[in-house]
């Protein structure tokens, strides 16, 4: 059971860590760089979800490299289906509930985190 929450934690550590370096990469490219705002969230987007992939196979659920084409391919679908929901609850969550946009992300987030944990831990890097 232990083993469980610190697997939760350890998947949420590396989501805020990612989430940091995603806000922070941007802005030194947008910012320090002056790179065009689109191209910097794009490159910001790449290597960031690329380091959540790997940090999340070797350190939150120790799987399995020799399957890494398998779970890359999992991963991606996943991001697409993570990308669609958040889209869409944000919207529901302003638009059909009237919460402002902060709370409506919040709401996502939390969702997402413990919806995105278990498709992380039974399919994209289940053994």
């Amino acid at each position: 059971m232990l083993e469980r929450w610190q697997q939760l934690l350890t998947f949420a550590l590396v989501g805020a860590g990612t989430a940091v370096m995603y806000v922070g990469l941007g802005a030194l490219f947008h910012h320090a760089l002056l790179w065009p705002y689109m191209l910097s969230v794009a490159l910001a987007y790449v290597l960031t979800v690329s380091t959540h992939f790997v940090l999340s196979q070797r350190f939150t659920f120790a799987a399995d490299k020799n399957k890494t084409p398998q779970q890359l391919k999992r991963y991606i679908a996943y991001l697409m289906g993570h990308f669609a929901f958040s889209m869409g609850s944000v919207r529901f969550g302003v638009e059909w509930l009237g919460w402002p946009l902060v709370l409506a992300s919040a709401a996502s987030i939390a969702i997402a985190t413990v919806v995105g944990y278990l498709v992380s831990k039974h399919w994209v890097f289940a053994s």
